[in-house]
């Protein structure tokens, strides 16, 4: 097992002494969610109650414009064409649904924050002076660390009844794994040096956790007289979505290099 062990260690260092670089990369980004009616992952907007007082949507995939986020990666270059990034950054998920009655409409996005880390290979598919062109794969973990519920009332009055009910949402603790997938866009200066980067990727949640949830119980009151039993909806969400991220990477060393310019 030692042996073993040493000769692993001995290719990992051989290996990266021909490396060209590590770096690091500060990261922000903004996510469109997918927000989902718990039970059939149905993405697309959805009339879950058709009676004869109001309609209940879910909007599926939506942006989410209570949340930036910020990361960091740090990467190793195994040569032009590829490299291992460990990112570690905020994420979020979100729902998003609507009440339609009476041709008017209240709609609720409703977030919270949660964190992401991921193990990425990047394969820079073409190289150019100004722009490079990458593809990347990774896996990793969405982490949410506390459990908080907030009840709200719900009182819409209309002309000939009032929607009166309760708005509960529920955001979980949890960890669940994740498969990431994506493209990168590297701009350089006139001289090759990076200078920012430009990553759009899809998170889908792979374990299963439900991060935040969003349930209406609503009643009809018509004539001051309750009309019929509860209507109950809910929409959920489970981080997965796809995230828009800008970045800066900057080498920090250089094998057999004694400068400390930006990765290329």
């Amino acid at each position: 097992m030692k042996n073993t062990l040493s000769t692993v260690l001995f290719l990992l260092v051989f290996h990266v002494n021909a490396q060209k670089s590590i770096y690091i990369r500060p990261s922000t980004s903004v996510k469109i969610n997918s927000s989902t009616l718990p039970g059939d992952g149905l993405n697309s907007p959805l009339n879950l109650n058709g009676n004869d007082y109001f309609s209940y949507y879910n909007y599926g995939l939506h942006y989410n414009t209570t949340s930036v986020d910020l990361g960091i990666g740090f990467g190793l270059t195994l040569n032009k064409k590829e490299r291992i990034e460990l990112s570690i950054a905020g994420d979020n998920a979100s729902v998003k649904s609507a009440l339609v009655y009476n041709s008017n409409y209240s709609s609720s996005l409703i977030g919270r924050s949660i964190a992401r880390t991921t193990l990425d290979y990047q394969y820079v598919g073409y190289t150019g002076q100004r722009l490079n062109f990458r593809a990347m794969a990774g896996i990793g973990l969405l982490i949410s660390m506390r459990q908080t519920s907030d009840v709200n009332p719900i009182k819409i009055e209309l002309p000939n009844y009032t929607l009166l009910g309760l708005d509960e949402v529920i955001r979980y603790k949890g960890i669940s794994s994740l498969l990431k997938l994506g493209i990168g866009m590297d701009v350089k200066t006139k001289k090759g040096k990076a200078l920012c980067s430009f990553d759009v990727f899809w998170t889908y949640n792979l374990g299963g956790q439900t991060f935040i949830s969003d349930t209406k119980t609503i009643t009809i009151i018509e004539n001051g007289q309750q009309t019929q039993n509860n209507f109950t909806n809910a929409v959920t969400s489970k981080g997965s979505g796809i995230t828009f991220q800008l970045s800066f990477p900057i080498r920090v060393y250089s094998f057999g290099e004694k400068s400390r310019d930006k990765v290329e």
